[in-house]
């Protein structure tokens, strides 16, 4: 098999989404217009966190097929910035909650974490591709390094939006002094999704889960709640 066909599609892909291709994401995640009172509540929360771009944010309500999330950012590059919201939630959440949820999916957009993790992929794949070059004139080793650089990519990228969610957490709790609300918006959130709190397991259970838990792009519930109180403690 060659394995350069796989390379060069991934970075065909990255490239797409770097020149502001994703916009069917957009599509899939869009359920229409919110109303203007959640707009204005919603616009109110991003103005305390003097993110400058925070009136150029396009809110939209989030597709009802979207169950898995109270609410999401996309960044296509070089374009719009849109944030979709579960607008019957929003509307009889706690503030807190609200203040919480917003904050954190600003943090997203303020930190460049998309661009972040598309630059990484880029140039992981990039950086493996020279270095089989550089070691072996032997296509058939150039292209067993390579294949290696497409293994491990895939859990690193997983790994690094782990880490972006805890910072979007931590920032938003801190910012907007709302810790209190992100623990109790994780477990309204366990709650109405998959992404349960644990519950009493067999083995082969917890060993299925930790395996999934490495091609996760959000950490588990019990891991953000403890991140959000350790945060209380340290106040």
């Amino acid at each position: 098999m060659k394995y350069n066909h796989v390379y060069y599609f991934l970075l065909l892909f990255v490239f797409a989404n770097s020149f502001g291709l994703s916009h069917p994401q957009v599509s899939f995640y869009d359920g229409g217009v919110v109303t203007k009172k959640n707009e204005q509540e919603v616009r109110k929360i991003l103005r305390k966190l003097n993110y400058q771009h925070s009136e150029t944010i396009i809110v939209r309500k989030l597709n009802e097929q979207v169950k898995t999330c109270y609410a999401c950012v996309l960044e296509v590059p070089f374009s719009q910035k849109h944030m979709f919201i579960w607008e019957e939630w929003f509307e009889g959440a706690p503030e807190d909650q609200k203040i919480f949820l917003i904050g954190h999916e600003c943090m997203h957009l303020r930190m460049n974490h998309l661009s972040k993790r598309i630059l990484f992929v880029f140039m992981t794949l990039c950086g493996f591709k020279g270095l089989a070059m550089k070691l072996s004139p032997s296509k058939l080793k150039q292209e067993l390094i390579s294949s290696f650089g497409i293994l491990i990519v895939l859990p690193l990228f997983y790994l690094l939006s782990r880490f972006h969610e805890f910072q979007a957490d931590y920032w938003s709790a801190k910012n907007l002094d709302c810790a209190d609300g992100g623990i109790a918006w994780c477990k309204s959130m366990a709650s109405t999704t998959h992404l349960g709190l644990a519950q009493s397991e067999s083995w082969r259970d917890y060993l299925l889960k930790k395996v999934k838990s490495i091609f996760s792009t959000h950490p588990t519930i019990e891991k953000r709640i403890q991140a959000l109180e350790a945060l209380n403690l340290a106040k």
